[in-house]
């Protein structure tokens, strides 16, 4: 006679398997589309510095060329002869950053 609690001993390991491998593809999915998050922050704080340095030492058509440069979106600049602002846009991340000849 076949002990029936012979047979189904792999069965919980298989499933714990899958539930393992299904957790850790939906930890990768996650982690990536944060990490493509956190990049386009990244560059979009690096074109706004850029850009707004560019608008206060050379002009606005170096900031503009420096924000597409980035891979990035001019939202507004402002130049008061003294202090510059730069907002600009990369995906969905959006960044600001100013900049001064000012003593």
């Amino acid at each position: 006679m076949v002990d029936d609690n012979r047979r189904d001993q792999g069965q919980s390991a298989l499933l714990v398997m899958f539930v393992t491998v299904a957790v850790l593809a939906l930890l990768l999915v996650a982690m990536t589309a944060y990490g493509g998050r956190l990049a386009d922050r990244a560059r979009a704080q690096s074109a706004a510095d850029a850009a707004a340095l560019a608008l206060v030492l050379e002009g606005p058509s170096m900031a503009a060329e420096l924000v597409s440069a980035h891979g990035a979106t001019m939202v507004s600049s402002s130049f008061d002869g003294e202090t510059a602002i730069v907002t600009v846009r990369v995906g969905t991340s959006t960044a600001t950053a100013s900049a001064t000849d000012a003593p």
